[in-house]
């Protein structure tokens, strides 16, 4: 664990935290979690290879161990909004260029994450009475949602380029210039401009500049031939 570096940390091994786990196992990044229930770990039949870290993340020095100061990410599930209230401000102060994704119960514990320096909170309960109320409003949409993000079997899928990854001679040209769709088949579906946030269906003068990310919709096929063609 010593030895990790730019890996991410999970506080809980609950059924938000394990879900968020199998999640990230795409990216093929180091994962590292934090349970304090031992019978959890023990009965958890391992194969997928995960750190297990059995102690209380709430403690500084058990974030310490589990490397928060070299971490990218940090993503606390716990059932106690004051945990994960907490853990975010150490985690923060441990790592003040961490990302942390934190949940929260009440609504009126958002702000107070957000003062304590998530940059996201995610309210399960919002988003599951949303996704039932989508599937009676807009069932096409959220199916073709569901496709992209994975949860069914589909080959396509959504990939995100951030500029800085781009090989040099790619950096700051038009998506004219890259020609992204003829190249490789994949198409650009999304830009975030650093100024002017998410621009859908951006026009082929828009500049991929630095601080900007390219959205991409395609096939593994595609998707992988972009990689081979623009990204370092």
């Amino acid at each position: 664990m010593k030895k990790l570096n730019n890996h991410i940390v999970i506080c809980g091994f609950g059924k938000n935290g394990e879900i968020a786990g199998n999640g990230l196992g795409v990216s093929k990044r180091d994962l590292v979690f934090i349970e304090k229930n031992a019978d959890v770990i023990n009965n958890y039949n391992n194969e997928k290879g995960y750190q297990l870290l059995h102690d209380d993340a709430v403690l500084e020095s058990v974030l310490v161990e589990a490397g928060v100061e070299r971490a990218s990410t940090i993503i606390t599930t716990l059932p106690s909004d004051a945990d994960n209230v907490f853990i975010t401000l150490t985690a923060k102060e441990l790592n003040p260029q961490i990302q942390i994704i934190a949940k929260a119960t009440e609504r009126n514990t958002e702000k107070k994450l957000r003062r304590a320096g998530a940059d996201h909170v995610v309210m399960p309960d919002r988003v599951g009475g949303s996704y039932m109320a989508s599937l009676v409003t807009r069932p096409s949409v959220v199916q073709f949602l569901e496709i992209l993000n994975g949860d069914h079997d589909s080959e396509y899928s959504l990939e995100e380029i951030n500029h800085n990854l781009l090989k040099d001679k790619f950096k700051n040209l038009s998506l004219g210039e890259m020609d992204v769709k003829n190249k490789t088949g994949a198409t650009v579906l999304a830009f975030k401009d650093k100024k002017e946030g998410f621009v859908f269906n951006p026009n082929s003068d828009a500049i991929c500049d630095e601080g900007d990310v390219i959205i991409l919709l395609g096939n593994k096929k595609s998707i992988q031939s972009f990689r081979e063609e623009f990204v370092k």
